[in-house]
């Protein structure tokens, strides 16, 4: 569950509260907290849990969004220190160099995520002093992908693929199954002769219009890839888009089973219960 946002400054009572029940995750906003008052926030929370960790183990891991906030570099400057045996923190940042320093040094593995990872880790060493190899020859992360160091073992980097979260792939379809795809991204029904110009800015709308749609301009844009096409460039989705398209290469498939099998796709992707 969640507390906390623009409109709510989340209490600390609160928080263990909602803690203090094994079988509850937590995520704290802070978008009602100043900036400069986030540190303050932060370490008087942390220090409330991490009390609870030591009592009752829970919560297992706690992982600092944003740590450049909550945890600035600043914090060694006003003579603030930080607990020096937390463990299972995963500290998320944009720029290592802007966390405070003691965080840093604590940390036994570091995933990276983009295409310059040697950045990142020219970084965290300039910050932490220490010396991670910032050496990946070989280990350039491709889409999907992020680099992983465990530092433990001193083993090299490897490529991890990262599976997408389940709610943002329902997120995603819900979007295009029900939403309003601008004009370049949308399927325009044109025809032969470009007659028409019929246009289904989401799945639901192509589907209703498909349905309805004459055998000429349903064919024509199936004969010509169209429908596996914009799938695959517009909605960027090569698993459905290589489905449509063996539907499309089947010659052997009458124009009204080619629609039905094309919508039925659609739906059982897009608009079917996640």
């Amino acid at each position: 569950m969640s507390i906390g946002g623009p409109e709510h400054v989340p209490k600390t009572s609160e928080i263990l509260e909602i803690l203090s029940n094994p079988s509850r995750s937590l995520n704290i906003n802070l978008l009602g907290v100043p900036l400069a008052d986030c540190p303050l926030f932060f370490q008087t929370a942390l220090a409330r849990i991490q009390e609870l960790r030591f009592k009752t183990g829970h919560p297992h891991w706690v992982v600092i969004h944003e740590a450049h906030h909550v945890l600035p570099v600043e914090l060694a400057k006003a003579g603030i220190t930080v607990p020096q045996d937390i463990k299972s923190f995963l500290v998320v940042t944009v720029n290592p160099e802007s966390v405070f320093s003691s965080i840093l040094k604590a940390v036994n593995g570091i995933i990276t995520v983009g295409s310059e990872p040697e950045n990142v880790i020219d970084s965290f060493n300039r910050s932490s002093g220490a010396n991670v190899s910032a050496h990946c020859s070989g280990h350039t992360p491709q889409t999907g992908q992020v680099l992983v160091w465990c530092l433990d073992n001193q083993e090299p980097p490897k490529c991890v693929k990262v599976e997408e979260a389940s709610t943002q792939r329902r997120r995603h379809r819900r979007k295009y199954a029900m939403g309003e795809l601008g004009q370049d991204k949308s399927f325009y029904f044109r025809g032969p002769d470009g007659k028409l110009n019929v246009r289904a800015q989401n799945m639901n709308l192509f589907a209703q219009i498909a349905e309805g749609l004459d055998e000429e301009t349903w064919k024509f844009h199936l004969s010509s890839g169209d429908y596996s096409r914009w799938l695959r460039e517009s909605i960027k989705d090569d698993e459905i888009a290589a489905i449509v398209a063996e539907i499309e290469k089947n010659k052997d498939l009458s124009t009204s089973e080619s629609r039905r099998q094309v919508i039925d796709a659609i739906h059982k992707h897009y608009t079917a219960p996640a």
